[in-house]
């Protein structure tokens, strides 16, 4: 191999020390944590954008008993376009219901798998919900 700017082997141009401290920083970077990693490549989770209700939906396997106190807070809570989970995304905000149809339709949709009390039509909403989040969204 020849160095970039002369005739001579690229062994020769570069001392064994710098050697070691481009193989060394090389392993630094390859190892290093997940934070460093560029935000636009992690993919977000509901968890980071919406934890109140990432959290109710990891911790409640099944969904609260029709009519309860539970169900009905819940319900309430995602009729209401700034508290539900859309807008827990959008920084407790309705304003998304304006500026991006897509975030509309999904913040109805959990409300709808809610109401029949389908888990798979919610696990379904959130994964669409992050698809679009993550497509359109992040920056």
């Amino acid at each position: 191999m020849v160095g970039l700017f002369s005739q001579k082997p690229f062994t020769e141009c570069v001392d064994r020390s710098d050697i070691f401290y481009i193989a060394r920083n090389i392993i630094y970077i390859m190892n290093a944590k997940p934070d460093l990693v560029d935000p636009r490549e992690k993919a977000i989770t509901l968890s980071d954008i919406a934890p109140k209700w990432a959290k109710r939906l990891e911790e409640e396997k099944k969904l609260p008993f029709p009519l309860s106190i539970r169900w009905f807070k819940w319900y309430f809570e995602l009729d209401i376009p700034s508290r539900c989970i859309v807008g827990e995304a959008n920084g407790s905000s309705s304003s998304y219901e304006k500026e991006c149809n897509e975030c509309n339709s999904l913040g109805w949709q959990f409300g709808h798998s809610f109401l029949v009390r389908s888990r798979s039509g919610l696990e379904k909403d959130v994964h669409m919900f992050l698809q679009h989040w993550n497509e359109k969204h992040v920056t």
